[in-house]
């Protein structure tokens, strides 16, 4: 019986005492930052920072809407027509086109276009302007008669 007391005796002691020792060396300090989210020191979203120099926005950036669109739909109409024509009129007036072909080129010119931000406000227009396109210039002719007499 006495083997079996010391033995509970041991296994207390070992709980009580040297388990929560060995715990308490891989516990973090007292006021660490463990667990906090960590400053990054040598990261910044602006491409001319480094960590020599303070933090100075040197391009700021613009609203592209303060109270609405700067563009109407006659603004929208004019520019997406006119990147339609000029696609159609390098692609044989989009005879064989789909609107899924033509639809990324013209979004990445409407993209590329300075003083306001067509893509966002002019995309809507490119599917209707597209069609009307073809049904008017679709079967045009655009390439030379050879005779072959």
């Amino acid at each position: 019986m006495k083997t079996i007391d010391l033995a509970f005796v041991v296994a207390f002691v070992a709980s009580v005492f040297v388990l929560p020792s060995f715990c308490a060396q891989k516990a973090p300090t007292l006021f660490s930052t463990y667990g906090e989210i960590q400053p990054v020191q040598k990261y910044s979203s602006n491409p001319y920072w480094s960590k020599d120099s303070p933090y100075n926005q040197r391009i700021m950036p613009t609203p592209i809407y303060a109270t609405g669109t700067d563009l109407n739909t006659g603004d929208c109409n004019r520019v997406v027509g006119n990147l339609v024509a000029s696609y159609c009129a390098s692609n044989n007036n989009c005879a064989n086109k789909r609107i899924a072909d033509a639809r990324p080129t013209i979004m990445v010119q409407l993209s590329q276009l300075p003083g306001h931000n067509f893509a966002t406000s002019c995309a809507g227009y490119i599917d209707n302007i597209f069609e009307n396109y073809k049904k008017t210039y679709g079967n045009a002719f655009t390439g030379t008669i050879v005779n072959t007499y």
